[in-house]
């Protein structure tokens, strides 16, 4: 076994790979921006193991006293928390996607407890401001972000939202979309959220903040099945929305950056 540490969302994760798989030759590729040095402050140790699956497995996540169980396509996991570190074991397939998978359904439970969630959007950082632009799939996110400059782009599938006090910040993930590139890790102040709709024109609308927040849970990456989790969920996404200006964006499919730039900064 061989020890991969990751830092995803300001959480160090701290993984035993067989160094024998495919997924400990893949994983630093894919995972660059994201590879952590720190020893010792992991908030999460993670031992996987490779086997294959018969049959797939719908994404699910249910919490049993002090065990949360992880399932979906490939993948089975149990997270037990000892003081202040999570210990999880978890059985995959050999394949970068599950791996994928499994980080990102640990994540959107773990994110919880730190007031944060993972969204489906593309995160942009302009004129030194966070912004996020949400939508469901094929709504543009990963089109959109491969017209921005690659240093501009925090995440173009999934991004992080987390507070740090009382401020809202989004915070880089590595997932992305289909042929996307990976973004670079840092977090920004949220400044704005805007929610992605194609039209023939190019414009922004604000909307209400119950609309608003209707739309951003849509969005939100979450599998739990404990009225407690739906609680908290509920609690950072309402806390995220009711301090910022929230809108509908409008977009053509010819839009570039230096048209979302002047778009986004006449408001």
């Amino acid at each position: 076994m061989e020890r991969i540490n990751l830092s995803i969302c300001d959480i160090i994760i701290s993984i035993e790979l067989p160094a024998n798989s495919r997924l400990y030759l893949n994983v630093p590729a894919r995972y660059k921006n994201f590879i952590a040095s720190e020893k010792g402050k992991s908030g999460i140790y993670l031992d996987i193991k490779i086997a294959g699956f018969s049959r797939s497995q719908i994404p699910g996540i249910n919490t049993v006293k002090n065990e949360t169980i992880i399932k979906g396509p490939g993948l089975r996991c149990i997270l037990k928390r000892k003081k202040n570190a999570i210990y999880g074991k978890a059985i995959i397939r050999d394949n970068i996607y599950s791996f994928d998978t499994l980080l990102r359904l640990i994540l959107s439970q773990t994110l919880l407890e730190k007031k944060g969630f993972l969204v489906h959007a593309c995160g942009l950082y302009l004129e030194n401001k966070g912004i996020l632009l949400a939508g469901k799939s094929g709504s543009g996110k990963t089109t959109l972000s491969k017209k921005m400059p690659e240093n501009k782009v925090l995440s173009d599938e999934l991004v992080c939202i987390r507070h740090y006090g009382e401020t809202p910040y989004l915070t880089a993930t590595p997932f992305r979309g289909e042929f996307g590139t990976p973004g670079i890790n840092f977090r920004q102040k949220l400044n704005a959220i805007y929610f992605l709709n194609k039209e023939s024109r190019n414009r922004i609308k604000s909307i209400p903040k119950d609309v608003a927040l209707k739309c951003l849970l849509k969005l939100i990456l979450f599998f739990s099945d404990n009225p407690t989790d739906i609680q908290i969920l509920l609690k950072s996404a309402s806390k995220c929305i009711m301090h910022m200006p929230c809108y509908n964006i409008y977009l053509t499919k010819n839009i570039d950056y230096a048209g979302l730039r002047k778009l986004i900064c006449s408001k």
